[in-house]
């Protein structure tokens, strides 16, 4: 997830990049371990998410561990210096590990925030998005090619409902139908014809 912090970055120049690492979740579906240090490839998850977060941030990275027993868990396996944040008391679950890594306000031109359980984000990934902040003003040209082509344009033509016609017996008269006809009114024609024959071969 990325948000714009504070401002925009000059135009040509490459933005600053904040990383916020969540990592205060309970893991109450991980079973009796904490999920931030199990280890991926023989690293500690949130170890490796620090690391690749770092790698494309030039401001210090936030890990927001919850509580000050979180911290204690975490902090033996992360490398390099960070920032750790507890939850805010205002609000529930990532929410509280977001606002909580933005007390107090962390001064940056982008936002990259990163769950500890996502051991394969790469340096460029987050590069990426931030080069993506802020987004392009689109210009009048292209808004008008824009409304042009998803303009609706309706059909040339009209076509009614239209029986397929049958070989079978049963259904032996939808394919005289006219356009004009509906299938309920078709289906009564028919029926109307085989009751007809019906009676003409009982006499």
């Amino acid at each position: 997830m990325t948000e714009r912090a504070s401002g925009r970055a000059p135009t040509g120049e490459r933005p600053s990049v904040a990383p916020i690492v969540l990592a205060g979740g309970e893991s109450r579906r991980f079973g009796a371990r904490w999920k931030a240090t199990a280890t991926f490839d023989g690293d500690p998850l949130v170890a490796r998410v620090v690391a690749a977060v770092s790698a494309a941030a030039d401001r210090q990275p936030v890990v927001a561990v919850g509580t000050e027993e979180k911290r204690a868990v975490v902090d033996p396996v992360v490398d390099g210096p960070v920032r750790y944040t507890t939850d805010a008391s205002w609000c529930d679950g990532p929410l509280a590990g977001i606002a909580g890594a933005l007390t107090p306000a962390v001064a940056a031109d982008v936002l990259v925030c990163c769950g500890c359980d996502m051991p394969l984000v790469a340096p460029e990934a987050v590069a990426w998005l931030a080069r993506g902040w802020p987004p392009a003003t689109p210009t009048p040209s292209s808004r008008e090619s824009t409304a042009r082509s998803t303009r609706c344009t309706p059909p040339t033509t009209v076509r009614r409902w239209q029986p397929t016609p049958r070989t079978d017996p049963a259904t032996t008269g939808f394919a005289d139908c006219s356009s004009d006809s509906t299938p309920t009114s078709s289906l009564r024609a028919t029926r109307r014809r085989r009751s007809r024959s019906r009676g003409r071969r009982r006499t």
